[in-house]
């Protein structure tokens, strides 16, 4: 989704800051003048492009990948799965690494509601699948998100659909490998303290870490309240600061919820592109950036 969050700073003119010492942001009336009519619009003719240039990359690739494999270019796109459905909402879905191997790893949850993780090497021209979580709930809402640390062993976010049941985080045992994993961690984050009779539930996992404050990872969810939440780890993801609401909007209905997407270069700058809430309850749907 960096493509959108690019588009969304090129077309969106009105940008934000956090200016609250509580994190939040919550965009004054005056903000609130709905784009969304240009954004759609324009938002189409920016599709196509991309589609073009997914086109022209992938034809681009395929000699490489012709050398490598021995394949022909004309065998054309491999998938993964068979079985499998995403989200927007849970980000990064797939994640490159070069160690050993070069491999993307990726992610997605069967009709079963299993959550399966997998990779394609990219130098043997394999995939290889595995399910992660047998069964977990039969919701496209709670695909995985992705993080390899240094040593390059993964780490694997997802949760189930708006529900009590915390974040789980499965941390493969091995570097480079979905083979074995240590036991799930379950992070229950959610500051409940913040509003009274709020919403408790979790739903959408983005992880993102920042090379240039010493490797933080930033996890974001929908959490209390069904806003924005967020917490930080310093050691890797072993540990974990209470959560806290990232965007605020005013509470004019419950459980509004604005829908975020967060992107990053991982080094220094974290973005974020979100909504009013969800545009069945939202004539004038804004999109904000900051």
């Amino acid at each position: 989704m960096l493509g959108l969050t690019c588009f969304l700073i090129k077309h969106q003119r009105e940008y934000f800051d956090i200016i609250d010492s509580n994190h939040y942001f919550s965009p004054s009336s005056e903000q609130k003048h709905s784009r969304l009519g240009m954004i759609m619009s324009k938002l189409q003719s920016y599709t196509n492009t991309l589609f073009i240039v997914l086109f022209v990359l992938q034809n681009a690739c395929n000699p490489a990948l012709e050398e490598a494999s021995g394949k022909s270019a004309k065998q054309g796109t491999m998938s993964m799965a068979d079985d499998g459905a995403w989200c927007w909402f849970s980000d990064p879905r797939a994640v490159f690494f070069q160690g050993t191997h070069r491999r993307t790893y990726s992610g997605w949850v069967d009709h079963k509601g299993s959550i399966v993780v997998g990779y394609y090497d990219h130098d043997t021209d394999s995939i290889v699948n595995k399910i992660l979580h047998k069964e977990l709930q039969v919701d496209d809402h709670n695909n995985p998100s992705f993080h390899i640390d240094p040593s390059g062993r993964l780490l694997v976010f997802y949760s189930k659909h708006s529900n009590k049941d915390p974040i789980y985080l499965a941390r493969a045992k091995i570097p480079e490998s979905i083979d074995q994993w240590e036991p799930v961690q379950e992070l229950a984050l959610n500051d409940s303290s913040l509003f009274e009779n709020a919403s408790n539930t979790y739903t959408y996992t983005n992880v993102v870490q920042l090379s240039e404050e010493s490797d933080k990872l930033y996890l974001f969810w929908r959490g209390v309240d069904f806003k924005p939440n967020f917490s930080t780890s310093a050691d890797h993801g072993v540990s974990w600061s209470t959560g806290d609401i990232l965007v605020l909007p005013d509470r004019i209905y419950s459980n509004r919820r604005p829908y975020l997407k967060v992107s990053s270069n991982n080094r220094d700058v974290i973005h974020f592109a979100f909504t009013d809430g969800h545009p069945r309850n939202e004539p004038t749907n804004s999109i904000y950036y900051f």
